[in-house]
């Protein structure tokens, strides 16, 4: 009995291992792109403070939904957490950009831009995303039940 169970938990480990693995190295290259490298070009003093925790937020969000989304590949979760991600990352795009307008106040120079189009535009992808994910699911479980009638 006792092989039997560290049977299962070398092929736990074989199934997970990849996925780890993969997740990481995802991860690392998120993080790079969104974080590391947007915070060595841009000075401290570029962004306002409120804009930069939005920087963090936005990577943190990216790079946890990247793992999650990898760890659940092969399931159901991994459309369900796709799913998730596309509607928290719209909802931070309109709690940022609030209306789609900034305003930022450079010592006495006061400065609003429009990003109404941009917002839109962001929201726009996220929405084609959004029918990726529910197309992916709907394969997904096409595939399953395919399987469960063949056999």
């Amino acid at each position: 009995m006792y092989d039997h169970e560290e049977g299962n938990g070398k092929n736990l480990v074989k199934k997970l291992l990849p996925r780890i693995l993969k997740a990481a190295f995802k991860s690392i290259i998120a993080f790079v792109l969104i974080y590391l490298i947007p915070s060595l070009l841009l000075q401290d003093d570029f962004l306002p403070a409120e804009y930069k925790l939005s920087m963090n937020i936005f990577a943190v969000i990216i790079i946890l939904f990247i793992v999650i989304v990898e760890l659940t590949s092969g399931t159901i979760f991994q459309y369900i957490f796709s799913f998730l991600r596309v509607i928290v990352l719209i909802v931070f795009f309109i709690c940022t950009l609030g209306r789609g307008s900034i305003t930022v106040t450079i010592e006495m120079l006061y400065i609003a831009v429009d990003l109404s189009i941009i917002l839109a535009m962001l929201i726009f992808v996220e929405l084609l995303g959004l029918a990726k994910t529910v197309l992916g699911a709907v394969h997904f479980l096409s595939q399953k039940n395919e399987k469960h009638f063949n056999s």
